[in-house]
C-alpha cells in the first residue's frame, strides 16, 4: 500500500492492521518496517499462517525442542508458541498502545474454539491465556453464535480485552453490543471502571459469500458495500443512542468495527472496490500483506469510499429481489463458520504434532485435554 493510501485511510480516522501475522514476519523485521512505514497500528495472528510457517519453515524448530525438553506438549505447547509470538509482536506495538492511550497497537490471538460449550469454563480459559499473554495490548478472539452472548458479558465483566468475531449482520453486531454493554453496567454498578476496548470483527469475504453466484463483479462489490453499510450505520447509531449514554459518559463506545478478509477467491478488481468502499471513521481495515502489496499498484476505487452515505436502500431491495435473506444467511453463516474454525484449529494443533515428532526422536501423541494449559 502506497503511503499515499495509508495517509488517506488515517486522515479518514481509520487505522490499518496487518493481518495473517507469523513469527517470520516478526524475525525478519517485517513487521518492524510495516509499523515504521505504513504505517500499521496493529496485527492479526491466525491459525492459518502459524500452520504455514510450521508447514513451510523451520522457524518454529528450536523453540519446540527446547519445549518438549521441558516436558511441554499437546496443546500447551501450541498455545505456548503462539504466545511467544503474540508477546513480541505486542512488545513492538505497545508504543503505540501508549501513546494512542490504547485507540491502536493491539495484537489479535486466536483461541481454541474446540475447548467446551460451557461458558463458565470458557471465562476461566479466556481468563487464564488473559494472565499468561500478560500484555494489556492483546485481544482474544471470540468467535459468537447466540448462546455466546452470555459469555461476552461476562469476559467484559471480567476484565478480559476480546475482538469478537463469526458476526455477519447488523443485527448480529446489536446483539453483540447489547452483551458488551450488559458488562458494561454492571462493571459501573460495583463500581468498577470498565475497559474501554471493545471491537467486532466482520469478515467482508463471508458476507459477500451470501450473494447469488450469478452477481458479475461490479454487482458483487455495490451489494457487499451495502451489506457492510448496514453494520456500520448500527454502531454509528449505537453511538447516539440513549441506551448507550452512561457508558460512553464513562468513556467506552460501541464496539469498534475492524473489516477483515479471509483471502477468499476473488478478482483484485472486487477486492479494491469492496476495501475501498470501508474506508470510514472510528473502523479499522485489516488486510493480509499480500493484499496491502497489491495497493502499491493497483490503488482502491476512490470512487466508493464511503460508508458514511445512505445505506443504499435501492441496492438492497435489489438484494431482496433476488431472494436474498440477510438475517437467515448470516446465521448459517455463523454456524458454518464456528466449524470451519474448529476445523482449522485442529489442523493446527495435528501440525504441532507432526512437527513435534519431526523434532523429538520420539513422536508425541497430542492432547486436546484442556488441563494442558496447565501445565506452562
Amino acid at each position: 500500500m502506497s503511503r499515499k493510501v495509508s495517509e488517506k485511510l488515517t486522515s479518514a480516522g481509520q487505522s490499518l492492521w496487518l493481518g495473517h501475522l507469523s513469527r517470520q514476519s516478526i524475525r525478519n523485521g517485517v513487521l518492524r518496517r510495516a509499523i515504521e512505514e505504513w504505517p500499521v497500528t496493529g496485527v492479526a495472528f491466525s491459525p492459518q499462517a502459524v500452520h504455514h510457517a510450521l508447514s513451510e519453515t523451520d522457524v518454529y524448530d528450536s523453540t519446540i525442542a527446547l519445549k518438549l525438553s521441558r516436558g511441554l506438549y499437546g496443546e500447551a505447547l501450541a498455545y505456548s508458541e503462539i504466545i511467544d509470538d503474540v508477546q513480541d509482536a505486542a512488545n513492538l506495538l505497545r508504543p503505540l498502545y501508549k501513546k494512542t492511550n490504547g485507540a491502536d497497537g493491539w495484537v489479535v490471538m486466536p483461541v481454541s474454539p474446540l475447548s467446551t460449550n460451557d461458558n463458565r469454563l470458557l471465562v476461566s480459559e479466556y481468563t487464564q491465556i488473559d494472565r499468561l499473554v500478560n500484555r494489556p495490548n492483546t485481544l482474544l478472539c471470540l468467535p459468537v453464535t447466540p448462546d455466546r452472548l452470555a459469555l461476552i458479558e461476562e469476559l467484559v465483566c471480567a476484565g478480559v480485552t476480546t475482538i469478537i468475531s463469526n458476526v455477519y449482520s447488523d443485527r448480529q453486531y446489536i446483539a453483540a453490543a447489547k452483551a458488551c454493554l450488559a458488562g458494561i453496567e454492571r462493571c459501573l454498578e460495583g463500581g468498577i471502571k470498565p475497559n474501554p476496548s471493545l471491537f467486532v470483527a466482520i469478515d467482508i469475504n463471508r458476507i459477500a459469500s451470501m450473494l447469488p453466484h450469478h452477481f458479475d463483479g461490479e454487482q458483487s462489490a455495490e451489494h457487499t458495500i451495502s451489506l457492510v453499510r448496514m453494520i456500520y450505520h448500527a454502531m454509528r447509531d449505537l453511538s447516539t443512542s440513549q441506551e448507550w449514554k452512561l457508558a460512553i459518559s464513562a468513556g467506552v463506545r460501541p464496539p469498534r468495527i475492524v473489516w477483515t478478509s479471509f483471502g477468499a477467491e476473488g478478482s483484485i478488481k472486487i477486492e479494491s472496490s469492496v476495501y475501498g468502499g470501508l474506508i470510514a471513521a472510528d473502523t479499522v481495515l485489516a488486510l493480509p500483506y499480500e493484499m496491502i502489496a497489491r495497493f502499491n499498484t493497483q490503488p482502491m476505487d476512490e470512487a466508493s469510499m464511503s460508508l458514511a452515505g445512505g445505506v443504499g436502500d435501492q441496492v438492497l431491495t435489489d438484494s431482496f429481489h433476488t431472494g436474498l435473506d440477510v438475517a437467515r444467511e448470516a446465521d448459517r453463516l455463523q454456524g458454518e463458520n464456528l466449524a470451519w474454525l474448529s476445523k482449522e484449529w485442529a489442523i493446527l494443533l495435528e501440525n504441532f504434532a507432526r512437527k513435534c515428532a519431526g523434532v523429538s526422536s520420539v513422536g508425541l501423541k497430542l492432547s486436546f485435554d484442556n488441563k494442558a494449559l496447565k501445565t506452562f
